[in-house]
């Protein structure tokens, strides 16, 4: 018997120009008990994980610096759990969040949140006499007065043009709280599916 999941998640990296970039990937997994192995398929293709078994021999010393090196003092790491991102550690860095920058959702204490009966695409008169269903995946950056600058709208994937041209025609008039660090609105990078289904 099969055991499977699937996920859709973001990985974020570090581009060759030093600017953090987000990447979605969708995938489905399947464990093979019988086979002992692990079958994930992806847009890209499908591929075989065998599962790995540690080595026997696990060293039990730090390899840098030995029983000597210091250990990380936590109040030196700025992150989602100091407030306003600040630390001790990096002279000049913290302090009051970057007005002019988009932030991540896991940069940000209070991430952007939807204002319900704010807006919402319409749905596509010939796609729904068509009874076609379907989803677009959207990123945008929401601003400090929870407005969607336009054009940093990016279709990252759609399963029709005119689901995706719907969007991009409502999104003016969609509203959100806006994200905050220190307390400070700020502006944040959003990637949201917007899904179209019809009534049964």
């Amino acid at each position: 018997m099969e055991r499977a999941i699937g996920a859709e998640c973001s990985v974020v990296i570090t581009g060759e120009d030093g600017q953090l970039q987000r990447q979605s990937a969708v995938f489905y997994a399947a464990y093979v008990p019988s086979a002992d192995v692990w079958r994930i398929s992806t847009a890209e293709g499908d591929i075989t994980v065998q599962r790995t078994t540690a080595p026997v021999d696990i060293p039990d010393v730090n390899p840098v610096g030995g029983s000597t090196a210091k250990v990380t003092n936590e109040a030196d790491v700025p992150g989602r759990d100091v407030a306003g991102g600040v630390n001790s550690g990096v002279v000049g860095s913290g302090g009051a969040p970057n007005a002019d920058q988009a932030y991540f959702d896991f940069q940000v204490e209070k991430p952007v949140a939807p204002i319900p009966g704010s807006g919402a695409p319409r749905y596509p008169d010939i796609l729904r006499s068509a009874g076609v269903e379907g989803e677009v995946l959207a990123q945008f950056v929401v601003d400090t007065s929870g407005r969607v600058d336009i054009s940093s709208y990016k279709v990252i994937r759609t399963s029709h043009e005119l689901f995706a041209a719907s969007l991009w025609a409502a999104l003016p008039a969609m509203r959100f709280m806006p994200a905050e660090v220190g307390g400070r609105k700020v502006k944040q990078l959003v990637q949201q599916p917007f899904v179209f289904a019809l009534q049964r």
